[in-house]
């Protein structure tokens, strides 16, 4: 069995939902910035964020070698449905489009050994070339516009200072505490 090296939470796509989905995701997830009860923060788990050249926004938890990919996706999969319980107004865990209709949702199946998410840097293959841009939390509001980080627009200046600067120093694992608060079976 493979072992996961981070967590990945995308907040993904939708349509017609009527509030900012940055703004949703900085005011509406209280994971990150509120202060609420099971946050990843609160269990100990630094985050960094990236845009993903499309819609959403990616939330990146670099891991130590060692987790099981099944223990790495059980995990995501509990903080998606912790925070689609808390805020589902806003948020969903499940991928059925007609169901995530207004909703952000949290694609947690995203963490699994034959899934796949953009790298940070890499540019989509659509019209505008938008990149997958690496984000500081706190540009991460209703003015940030993801459109801006695209191929012949991103300069290195953008990164200064690097939001992810200290991204691969970050030494953080799946704790047996960890598990048990989100009531993963280890």
């Amino acid at each position: 069995m493979g072992l996961g090296g981070f967590v990945g939470f995308p907040f993904g796509p939708f349509s017609n939902f009527k509030i900012p989905p940055l703004w949703g995701i900085k005011h509406t997830a209280p994971y990150f910035h509120d202060g609420s009860r099971k946050t990843l923060e609160d269990l100990g788990l630094e985050t960094f964020a990236k845009t993903t050249g499309g819609k959403g926004l990616h939330v990146v938890v670099p891991l130590n070698p060692g987790s099981p990919w099944d223990i790495v996706k059980a995990f995501s999969r509990a903080i998606a449905v912790d925070l689609s319980r808390r805020v589902p107004e806003a948020f969903i865990a499940n991928m059925s489009k007609l169901r995530r209709r207004n909703k952000i949702y949290l694609d947690y199946l995203r963490n699994d050994r034959s899934s796949t998410a953009i790298a940070a840097y890499a540019a989509r293959a659509r019209p505008g070339l938008a990149v997958a841009w690496p984000v500081d939390w706190s540009g991460v509001n209703a003015k940030l516009d993801p459109s801006v980080f695209a191929v012949g627009t991103v300069t290195a200046s953008m990164l200064k200072p690097d939001p992810w600067k200290n991204l691969r120093a970050t030494k953080q694992r799946l704790t047996a505490a960890m598990l048990k608060e989100m009531k993963v079976k280890a």
